[in-house]
Protein backbone atom coordinates (compact mmCIF):
# COMPACT_ATOMS: atom_id res chain seq x y z
CA UNK A 1 0.00 0.00 0.00
CA UNK A 2 1.15 3.68 -1.21
CA UNK A 3 1.41 6.45 1.21
CA UNK A 4 0.14 9.57 0.07
CA UNK A 5 2.26 11.79 -1.63
CA UNK A 6 -0.04 14.92 -1.04
CA UNK A 7 1.71 14.91 2.58
CA UNK A 8 5.21 15.48 1.05
CA UNK A 9 4.38 18.84 -0.58
CA UNK A 10 1.98 19.97 2.33
CA UNK A 11 5.25 19.51 4.44
CA UNK A 12 7.71 21.35 2.25
CA UNK A 13 5.31 23.97 2.09
CA UNK A 14 4.77 24.42 5.69
CA UNK A 15 8.43 24.45 5.91
CA UNK A 16 9.15 26.99 3.37
CA UNK A 17 6.11 29.33 4.92
CA UNK A 18 6.53 28.76 9.19
CA UNK A 19 8.07 31.58 9.17
CA UNK A 20 5.37 34.08 7.81
CA UNK A 21 2.00 32.63 8.77
CA UNK A 22 0.53 32.33 11.96
CA UNK A 23 -1.63 29.21 13.17
CA UNK A 24 -4.88 31.33 12.50
CA UNK A 25 -3.58 32.70 8.90
CA UNK A 26 -4.14 36.32 10.14
CA UNK A 27 -1.53 38.98 10.36
CA UNK A 28 -1.11 40.69 13.50
CA UNK A 29 -2.96 43.34 15.01
CA UNK A 30 -1.22 46.65 15.04
CA UNK A 31 -1.58 49.83 17.56
CA UNK A 32 -0.80 53.25 15.56
CA UNK A 33 -0.84 56.79 16.57
CA UNK A 34 -3.72 57.94 14.40
CA UNK A 35 -5.26 61.78 13.59
CA UNK A 36 -8.95 61.52 13.33
CA UNK A 37 -11.42 63.97 11.11
CA UNK A 38 -14.86 65.05 12.24
CA UNK A 39 -16.84 66.60 9.27
CA UNK A 40 -20.04 67.70 10.17
CA UNK A 41 -23.49 67.47 7.80
CA UNK A 42 -23.94 71.03 8.10
CA UNK A 43 -20.85 71.46 6.49
CA UNK A 44 -22.04 69.51 3.14
CA UNK A 45 -18.65 68.57 2.61
CA UNK A 46 -18.37 68.37 -1.38
CA UNK A 47 -22.25 68.18 -1.76
CA UNK A 48 -22.48 65.07 -0.77
CA UNK A 49 -25.02 65.79 1.83
CA UNK A 50 -22.90 63.41 4.55
CA UNK A 51 -21.08 63.86 7.61
CA UNK A 52 -17.62 62.29 7.53
CA UNK A 53 -15.08 60.38 9.65
CA UNK A 54 -11.80 60.34 8.43
CA UNK A 55 -9.04 58.74 9.95
CA UNK A 56 -5.09 59.15 9.23
CA UNK A 57 -2.28 56.68 10.22
CA UNK A 58 0.78 55.30 9.42
CA UNK A 59 1.30 51.79 9.04
CA UNK A 60 4.52 49.78 7.25
CA UNK A 61 5.68 53.31 6.01
CA UNK A 62 2.84 53.50 3.97
CA UNK A 63 0.53 56.86 4.88
CA UNK A 64 -3.11 55.21 4.97
CA UNK A 65 -6.63 56.76 5.28
CA UNK A 66 -9.90 55.24 5.86
CA UNK A 67 -13.02 56.96 6.16
CA UNK A 68 -16.67 56.59 6.32
CA UNK A 69 -19.78 58.80 5.47
CA UNK A 70 -22.58 58.93 7.76
CA UNK A 71 -26.60 60.45 6.81
CA UNK A 72 -26.51 61.46 10.54
CA UNK A 73 -23.98 63.37 12.56
CA UNK A 74 -22.37 60.87 15.29
CA UNK A 75 -21.31 64.24 17.46
CA UNK A 76 -22.65 67.13 18.38
CA UNK A 77 -20.71 70.47 19.25
CA UNK A 78 -21.53 72.83 21.22
CA UNK A 79 -18.62 75.50 22.79
CA UNK A 80 -16.13 73.93 21.31
CA UNK A 81 -16.89 70.56 22.67
CA UNK A 82 -17.18 67.56 20.39
CA UNK A 83 -19.86 65.13 22.40
CA UNK A 84 -20.08 61.90 20.50
CA UNK A 85 -23.69 59.84 20.07
CA UNK A 86 -23.32 56.19 20.47
CA UNK A 87 -24.90 54.44 17.49
CA UNK A 88 -24.72 52.52 14.24
CA UNK A 89 -23.93 55.49 11.05
CA UNK A 90 -24.20 53.84 7.59
CA UNK A 91 -25.21 50.17 8.06
CA UNK A 92 -24.60 49.80 4.03
CA UNK A 93 -20.92 49.57 3.66
CA UNK A 94 -18.57 51.44 5.61
CA UNK A 95 -19.43 51.23 8.78
CA UNK A 96 -18.80 53.17 12.03
CA UNK A 97 -20.17 52.02 14.99
CA UNK A 98 -19.87 54.15 18.28
CA UNK A 99 -20.34 52.25 21.50
CA UNK A 100 -20.08 53.27 25.89
CA UNK A 101 -16.34 51.83 26.56
CA UNK A 102 -17.38 50.65 29.89
CA UNK A 103 -15.12 53.15 31.16
CA UNK A 104 -16.84 56.23 32.85
CA UNK A 105 -17.18 59.10 29.79
CA UNK A 106 -15.69 56.84 27.40
CA UNK A 107 -16.90 55.57 24.27
CA UNK A 108 -15.92 52.76 21.59
CA UNK A 109 -15.18 53.03 17.90
CA UNK A 110 -15.18 50.64 15.37
CA UNK A 111 -14.90 51.19 12.00
CA UNK A 112 -15.11 48.66 8.83
CA UNK A 113 -16.72 46.03 11.37
CA UNK A 114 -14.26 46.36 13.32
CA UNK A 115 -10.75 46.80 11.23
CA UNK A 116 -9.95 49.78 12.99
CA UNK A 117 -10.98 50.73 16.53
CA UNK A 118 -9.64 53.42 19.26
CA UNK A 119 -11.51 54.58 22.39
CA UNK A 120 -11.90 58.35 23.05
CA UNK A 121 -14.00 60.07 25.78
CA UNK A 122 -17.33 60.85 25.09
CA UNK A 123 -16.81 64.27 25.45
CA UNK A 124 -13.17 66.46 23.44
CA UNK A 125 -12.20 69.26 22.87
CA UNK A 126 -11.04 69.24 19.17
CA UNK A 127 -9.13 71.36 16.82
CA UNK A 128 -11.00 73.37 14.53
CA UNK A 129 -9.19 73.57 11.27
CA UNK A 130 -10.68 75.03 8.09
CA UNK A 131 -10.39 74.13 4.00
CA UNK A 132 -12.38 75.34 1.07
CA UNK A 133 -15.08 72.98 1.90
CA UNK A 134 -15.87 74.53 4.99
CA UNK A 135 -14.40 73.27 8.76
CA UNK A 136 -13.80 70.00 10.01
CA UNK A 137 -12.71 69.32 13.75
CA UNK A 138 -9.66 67.03 14.24
CA UNK A 139 -8.00 64.91 17.16
CA UNK A 140 -4.52 63.94 16.92
CA UNK A 141 -2.29 61.17 18.62
CA UNK A 142 -5.04 58.85 18.78
CA UNK A 143 -4.06 55.06 19.66
CA UNK A 144 -5.68 53.44 16.48
CA UNK A 145 -5.65 49.41 16.98
CA UNK A 146 -5.42 48.09 13.25
CA UNK A 147 -7.33 44.50 13.42
CA UNK A 148 -6.23 41.53 11.70
CA UNK A 149 -6.40 40.39 7.76
CA UNK A 150 -6.01 37.92 6.46
CA UNK A 151 -2.91 37.19 4.72
CA UNK A 152 -3.58 37.09 1.03
CA UNK A 153 -0.96 34.29 0.70
CA UNK A 154 -2.13 32.33 3.67
CA UNK A 155 -5.59 32.47 1.14
CA UNK A 156 -3.58 30.90 -1.56
CA UNK A 157 -1.87 28.43 -0.08
CA UNK A 158 -5.28 26.58 1.60
CA UNK A 159 -6.65 27.32 -2.03
CA UNK A 160 -3.70 25.19 -3.77
CA UNK A 161 -3.56 22.36 -0.54
CA UNK A 162 -7.32 22.05 -1.09
CA UNK A 163 -7.09 21.46 -4.83
CA UNK A 164 -4.61 18.92 -4.28
CA UNK A 165 -6.29 17.17 -1.95
CA UNK A 166 -9.42 16.91 -3.55
CA UNK A 167 -7.43 16.06 -6.71
CA UNK A 168 -6.03 13.43 -5.42
CA UNK A 169 -9.50 11.99 -4.33
CA UNK A 170 -10.79 12.18 -7.63
CA UNK A 171 -8.04 10.17 -9.33
CA UNK A 172 -8.11 7.47 -6.29
CA UNK A 173 -11.70 7.25 -6.87
CA UNK A 174 -11.49 7.03 -10.71
CA UNK A 175 -8.40 4.29 -10.66
CA UNK A 176 -10.76 2.13 -8.43
CA UNK A 177 -13.68 2.03 -10.31
CA UNK A 178 -11.99 0.65 -13.11
CA UNK A 179 -10.36 -2.25 -10.96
Amino acid sequence: MRKPLCIVPALLLLTVFASSIRADGLLPVEIVNATVFFVPLADNFENTHSSFVFVDYQLGGDQETVGVACSLDPFTISNGQMTFIPGLYDPNGNTLSIEPSGLPGGDNFSILSGFFTFVLPSTVTPTLGVEAEGPFYELDNVPLTVSSVPEPATFFLIGIGFLFVMGKRIARRLLQGRT
